[in-house]
């Protein structure tokens, strides 16, 4: 039997405030990215696909369970432009980061120095009898 337990999409959002009016948006974009561990784009997030394979790859059996997980963060930027000193925009990038995924069997205990997301999947949706 395959079951979803929880399906959630994710994705990367960017939001300004105040909202500026400039027409380049894109190149304050870039700027940050230059500063940043990361590109900051409005963009999906997703490595589902990984885990499909890796099932598909996996003998089946019941009691095994996939998990893709990413955990959530927050980069906040200050933005001033040359030709408009007297105002200060916030610019805040949410994305995600430390993706994992993988294969539980449900009937083994999980190792101590477990992944953090197989951690919690194995909390949250394996139960011994």
């Amino acid at each position: 039997m395959r079951q979803t337990l929880i399906d959630a999409p994710t994705g990367s959002t960017i939001s300004f405030s105040p909202r500026p009016k400039w027409d380049n948006v894109n190149e304050v974009l870039m700027a940050a990215s230059a500063v940043s561990e990361t590109t900051v784009a409005e963009e999906p997030y997703d490595a589902s696909d990984g885990l499909e394979s890796l099932i598909r790859s996996s003998d089946q059996s019941a009691g095994l369970l996939g998990y893709w997980a990413a955990r959530p963060v927050t980069y906040t930027y200050s933005v001033q432009c040359l030709n408009e000193q007297q105002s200060r925009y916030t610019l805040v990038f949410d994305t995600w980061t430390d993706s994992e995924f993988g294969i539980l069997d449900c009937k083994l205990r999980l190792d101590a120095m477990a992944q953090w997301a197989a951690q919690a999947a194995y909390e949250s949706y394996c139960q011994f009898s």
